[in-house]
């Protein structure tokens, strides 16, 4: 991710309305905006072949496997942000401020792909958020640049 752009303040409520209309994708934290930087193709292909992965092993039961796409709210704290890939078991629960319905609160696991320029951000304030979800049962960090994943729970 690098050093992000810091768009100005808004509320959530302007946030989601700006994510409606925008062209990339923002993170949203303590009222301030973060556009996301574009991934690389081996980025690409480590998510792509994760959801596939998910896709196939959760066939069949009550989980069901969240592309990128899909915005993640951490409750306790205010991030709303896009995981690389998640799981959520059950009902989707959204964002009670998020008329919408396009946020999710009850991730069961989330998975990053962590590049040089993102990883200090994904194990810090990022993993920071999604260990105060109360229905988190793994964070999962994937480096990209090597073979190894780290699971956090």
């Amino acid at each position: 991710m690098g050093l992000p752009k810091i768009i100005t303040h808004m509320t959530p409520q302007e946030y989601y309305l700006h994510e409606r209309t925008a062209v990339e994708k923002s993170e949203y934290f303590q009222g301030k905006i973060y556009s996301r930087a574009g991934g690389s193709t081996r980025h690409s292909i480590i998510k792509v072949n994760l959801i596939g992965e998910l896709r196939r092993l959760l066939k069949g039961k009550h989980c069901s496997t969240y592309d990128s796409d899909q915005r993640i709210r951490a409750l306790w704290n205010g991030l709303r942000c896009y995981p690389d890939a998640s799981v959520i078991c059950g009902p989707v629960e959204y964002d009670p401020e998020d008329t919408q319905k396009e946020t999710a609160t009850n991730p069961t696991v989330v998975f990053e792909v962590l590049s040089p320029a993102n990883e200090s951000y994904d194990r810090g304030r990022k993993a920071e958020a999604y260990r105060g979800i109360d229905s988190l049962r793994a964070y999962v960090l994937i480096l990209q640049e090597r073979p190894h994943v780290e699971i956090q729970e």
